[in-house]
């Protein structure tokens, strides 16, 4: 019996570590999803500010 219980311990073991890692995986998947965020907000906003300069730059030319 006592080779069994050895397994066991050893598979819940393993479990624990899974989890750990899944539960770090998913805090990468979150920062990751932040920053993709982040960025796509920063080039909508950058782009924005290029495009109202270009509008105002063309106002200017054609006034």
């Amino acid at each position: 019996d006592r080779p069994r219980t050895r397994g066991q311990t050893k598979s819940v073991h393993v479990v624990r570590n899974n989890q750990e890692m899944n539960k770090d995986r998913n805090w990468t998947d979150v920062a990751s999803a932040v920053l993709l965020l982040f960025r796509k907000l920063i080039f909508c906003l950058c782009f924005n500010a290029y495009l109202c300069h270009l509008y105002f730059y063309i106002c200017l030319c054609l006034s």
